[in-house]
């Protein structure tokens, strides 16, 4: 998962219940790079939009999200879409999202580098020698409940623990994570 610090503003990240919490048409973007001028430092870059959507009488929120990053020789992407329904409850609004993407992940084994001596062994199965992806369905889910006073959400992300199998003998996978975040405007 994407290590942000602004992790507030971007709410719909971790919890797809809060597509168009806002009210207003909402477009976010964060670049982040860690260990500048070391070679394969890790570099962040996440684009999320979201917004309101009324059908009828019910109300419900729409929202995309991508994300990328690269640390080392590993590269991760993720592109989904999000739906949130909305009910009026307790003077506020309760939310519940659903969030469905693909996850892709890479990693470049040319550019593999293991030194020549007596104490290193020269090849090791578990590391591939090529470039290999995998790309799987992910899949999240979140309750947003927000109040003119306050706001609080609960959300899992990646429900299905996503496993990849870059090579025949190389798998990785994405564990799933819970969220809990909250918060109160205080008056002044």
């Amino acid at each position: 998962d994407a290590q942000l610090s602004q992790y507030f503003m971007a709410m719909g990240y971790y919890n797809p219940g809060y597509a168009g919490s806002s009210g207003d048409l909402n477009l976010f973007a964060l670049h982040r790079q860690q260990w500048v001028g070391i070679h394969g430092a890790p570099k962040s870059f996440f684009v999320s939009g979201d917004m309101p959507l009324k059908l009828g009488k019910t109300e419900h929120g729409v929202g995309v999200v991508f994300f990328t990053e690269g640390i080392g020789l590993f590269h991760n992407t993720h592109v989904a879409g999000q739906y949130a329904y909305k009910k009026k409850l307790f003077g506020g609004t309760l939310s519940v999202g659903l969030q469905v993407g693909i996850a892709n992940q890479s990693f470049d084994g040319t550019k593999v580098k293991i030194p020549e001596s007596d104490y290193h062994q020269g090849t090791d199965e578990a590391v591939p020698k090529t470039l290999v992806e995998a790309m799987v369905l992910d899949m999240n889910a979140g309750v947003y409940y927000t109040h003119k006073k306050f706001y609080v959400g609960i959300a899992a992300t990646h429900l299905t623990e996503p496993e990849l199998q870059l090579e025949e003998n190389v798998y990785t996978f994405i564990g799933r994570a819970y969220n809990l975040t909250g918060g109160y405007n205080i008056q002044l």
